[in-house]
């Protein structure tokens, strides 16, 4: 009989236990990455496609062309679409980012058969029309005008145009843009992109009967080779720029520079740094800054990755009276990470709290598929970083840390934005 009252061994975790991706290539060329798990019939669906929002030739062409493709299709106009799903208990959206946009089903695997003939629709007769088009375009105008209101937004906007200066990364889409877009826009995007070959992943109960399904649809659709990638030079205006809002209610603050990619030797390493300076609410930022100080509700530090651009970011929303007492904390952390070894008890937390946040991660076939697509998306090995990870966590030493935070945070080459 089980003894409760004696606590169990603790140890360290091993090994991640991970779905090992089952690649496999359709009729027309699309690759596949299956990963399988059977306990619930449920079935997700990520089509992903090679471009994204700076593949916009005007602003806001890949958002706006990716919401009229569920607007409807030529056998189920308007609300019929969303009826169809709702009668099926399944969901369909898309997501639009700088990189990718991605078209994704989730569904109970016995109506597999109709909703994957439902997708195929989407891609092939969405209707695009006129009425579907303006209301699309008056729903996005208005929340970038609820945006546009917001210091944090303008900060972090901000931030990025000075730091991708020059980029597509760069760009912020306002409502003037999108004001001035027309159908023929939408379309012509539509009929040039969405014939580039995408990737698919398959998650959940998928087996054979599923992969024949998805063969006779997305497999029958004749996809193009995907064009050549832009490359852009990044021209980072390091520098202070200050918005001053009257009606601002508190003070945004945005800082950090440009970083290094997950492909990068000092990537895993420099995310635990990050990890001690903001990353998490035991953070030393947090710990000053809204803790000890009382200057916000709280405050981050982040690595971002791009596939041409990576950088890292510190973000806080703080009393305006207090801004400036908030910036020299920040530098002060910075700062102390640089030039003190970070105690043993400290270490041993950040080290449990990130492999406990990086098991439950990956804790279901769905968040492996979504790590899967950033990892494929950025050209990451995706087994083998988990595994890197798990393993840096648990041998990094304060030495190593005390090394890369001197190699990466440096505080002459960082680009800071207030809204206040």
């Amino acid at each position: 009989m089980l003894d409760r009252t004696v606590a169990p061994n603790a140890s360290m975790m091993e090994h991640l236990a991970l779905i090992e991706p089952v690649q496999t290539t359709l009729n027309n060329s699309t690759t596949v990455y299956t990963l399988k798990d059977d306990a619930q019939p449920v079935l997700k669906l990520d089509l992903v496609f090679p471009f994204g929002k700076r593949a916009d030739l005007k602003s806001g062409q890949a958002l706006i062309t990716a919401k009229m493709l569920l607007e409807g299709t030529d056998n189920y106009e308007g609300g019929a679409f969303q009826e169809y799903l709702d009668q099926h208990g399944a969901s369909m959206h898309v997501e639009v980012d700088f990189d990718s946009t991605t078209l994704t089903l989730l569904c109970l695997k016995q109506h597999a058969e109709k909703l994957i003939a439902l997708f195929n629709e989407v891609l092939l007769n969405a209707t695009f029309d006129e009425r579907n088009f303006k209301q699309v375009k008056s729903q996005v105008v208005q929340k970038l005008k609820v945006d546009a209101e917001k210091s944090a937004i303008v900060a972090s906007q901000t931030f990025r145009g000075l730091l991708f200066k020059g980029s597509a990364y760069a760009d912020s889409l306002l409502a003037d843009d999108v004001d001035l877009l027309e159908l023929k826009d939408i379309k012509s995007f539509y009929s040039t992109y969405y014939k580039e070959r995408p990737f698919l992943l398959a998650c959940g109960d998928v087996d054979g009967g599923i992969l024949s399904l998805i063969e006779r649809s997305i497999g029958s659709i004749p996809f193009s080779e995907v064009s050549q990638e832009k490359k852009y030079p990044l021209n980072p205006e390091i520098k202070r720029e200050n918005i001053v809002r009257a009606d601002a209610v508190q003070a945004s603050i945005r800082l950090g520079s440009l970083s290094i990619s997950k492909n990068h030797a000092d990537y895993l390493p420099l995310r635990i740094a990050n990890q001690i300076l903001g990353g998490y609410f035991g953070s030393r930022l947090m710990k000053n800054i809204r803790e000890d100080k009382g200057y916000t509700y709280g405050i981050y530090s982040s690595l971002i990755n791009y596939r041409q651009a990576d950088y890292w970011i510190i973000g806080a929303d703080v009393q305006k009276a207090n801004l400036e007492h908030a910036l020299e904390e920040v530098y002060k952390e910075i700062n102390l990470l640089k030039q003190e070894l970070v105690p043993y008890d400290e270490l041993t937390t950040v080290k449990n709290y990130m492999i406990g946040k990086l098991a439950s991660s990956l804790d279901s076939v769905f968040n492996q598929g979504d790590a899967l697509k950033d990892k494929l998306i950025c050209d990451v090995p995706y087994q083998s970083f988990y595994q890197s990870l798990l393993d840096e966590i648990k041998e990094i030493d304060a030495e190593k840390i005390l090394d890369i935070a001197n190699r990466y945070f440096d505080t002459e080459k960082m680009t800071v934005v207030t809204v206040s």
